[in-house]
């Protein structure tokens, strides 16, 4: 990631960076909120199904599948979103 200097540090010289509010927000919700919710929801449908349709441990596959699934989701969107500079 590339940052401007305009403070026009050196090289050896101690700087302090910070993130904008929006900034933050737009990083929590890929990388923490996203994969909660899918597993919650995940595991809700796993149990639906799994109760209807008579077979155990359904819920525990779909939530894994569900949450893996949302990991890499969450990874490559944050790739595009550092490939395209949109963390300013």
């Amino acid at each position: 990631m590339e940052a401007g200097n305009t403070l026009h540090a050196r090289e050896g010289d101690r700087v302090t960076l910070g993130l904008k509010k929006s900034v933050q927000v737009k990083a929590y919700v890929p990388v923490f909120i996203f994969p909660v919710v899918s597993l919650f929801l995940c595991a809700y449908l796993g149990d639906v199904i799994s109760v209807r349709t008579n077979l155990k441990g359904l819920n525990v596959i779909l939530e894994i599948t569900g949450l893996v699934i949302t990991i890499i989701v969450s990874l490559c969107k944050m790739k595009n979103w550092i490939m395209l500079r949109k963390w300013r």
